[in-house]
């Protein structure tokens, strides 16, 4: 394998968990927490888009582009509902706390996974079809130039929301400052409310887009 072909496959990898990464950063910055359950909330994304791999195949001859928004979407949810239960009641204790409740929900994760869908490897549909391009000895898949183009299509949404526009900049605000910015009249639980959601949406993006998915 030449060292392009060995670039072309790590940029596409590294597309995909910049993601998760960013999601992590995220929370870290909102809450001065960790989020252990990051990484368990991909591998709910992945079972989440096989689980509705089926039905949307019916309905569409390229399910991967339509579950990418679709399982965005309920991950926000899902982030949401981590929120409120490993974080929120935690907010005034020290950070080990929530490191302490993340882990668990994270072992939850895991532990509903392997009874709902067993040990076995699963694979979701890929965004768009499975062929590969060749450009002389280079192997290029379509499906790790989708997974570029969908991670740098939403970095860039996200550099612009933060950057442009208000409901960025009361993130920041969170972020570098929560109690000014309340006595500014941002509304510091919404906006953290709001960045569990995105970085569990981000972790549903990776997963969608991963050709396999582990339970």
């Amino acid at each position: 394998m030449t060292a392009l072909q060995l670039l072309l496959n790590g940029v596409a990898l590294g597309a995909a968990y910049a993601l998760v990464a960013l999601g992590f950063v995220l929370v870290l910055n909102a809450t001065a927490a960790v989020n252990f359950a990051q990484g368990d909330l991909v591998m709910a994304g992945g079972l989440l888009a096989v689980a509705l791999a089926p039905p949307v195949a019916q309905a569409v001859p390229l399910p991967g582009l339509l579950l990418l928004p679709l399982v965005m979407a309920l991950m926000a949810g899902l982030g949401l509902l981590l929120a409120a239960v490993a974080y929120l009641p935690l907010r005034g204790r020290p950070p080990v706390a929530v490191f302490i409740s993340t882990i668990a929900v994270g072992i939850i994760l895991q532990n509903g996974a392997s009874v709902l869908f067993g040990p076995e490897p699963r694979a979701a549909p890929p965004l768009v079809t499975g062929q590969t391009l060749r450009v002389g000895d280079l192997v290029v898949p379509e499906q790790s130039l989708a997974i570029v183009a969908v991670a740098a299509l939403l970095i860039g949404l996200q550099q612009w929301v933060f950057g442009r526009t208000q409901l960025g900049r009361r993130l920041r605000a969170t972020a570098q400052d929560p109690e000014m910015a309340r006595a500014c009249g941002v509304p510091v639980t919404g906006m953290i409310l709001l960045t569990f959601a995105i970085a569990a949406a981000f972790a549903g993006r990776r997963a969608c887009c991963s050709p396999t998915a582990i339970s």
